[in-house]
């Protein structure tokens, strides 16, 4: 009878193929992982810009209407605001005297990813708004 001291061709070659395969399955985890903070952190940098330009619309009041075109070079991106009146039949209607709607679109395209970003927020009525729209409702 032989006593053999060492493992089998056939068991090297079925622990081989589990390490591969768990090793494989780790590293593809960690590689969608780092992937996807990539991915959040770019998404998070886009709305603290995007909140950027909305302050500065609220400070820079635009006229109803009018579009407010600005294209930055470091992260590329494109943001466009504009302001509009709320809708006839927003269930905000009874605060359409004092407030404008505030839409900011920012679009970018990156090494990894590109997107929209829309966020919406009110900005109150300057007083010739306000004076233009009680003129309107007088006629």
């Amino acid at each position: 009878m032989r006593c053999s001291q060492g493992f089998t061709l056939i068991e090297v070659v079925l622990a081989l193929g589990i390490l591969a395969t768990t090793m494989y399955t780790l590293s593809s985890l960690q590689i969608r992982s780092l992937y996807r903070i990539i991915k959040d952190r770019e998404q998070i940098e886009k709305v603290f810009l995007t909140k950027r330009h909305i302050y500065r619309a609220h400070l820079k009041p635009l006229s109803a209407g009018k579009k407010l075109v600005v294209k930055v070079e470091q992260p590329p991106a494109t943001f466009v605001t504009e302001i509009s009146e709320l809708g006839k039949k927003s269930a905000l209607r009874k605060f359409a005297q004092d407030l404008n709607l505030l839409k900011t679109e920012c679009l970018w395209k990156s090494e990894f990813m590109s997107g929209q970003l829309d966020m919406i927020s009110f900005t109150p009525k300057t007083e010739e708004e306000k004076e233009k729209q009680k003129k309107k409702g007088a006629k």
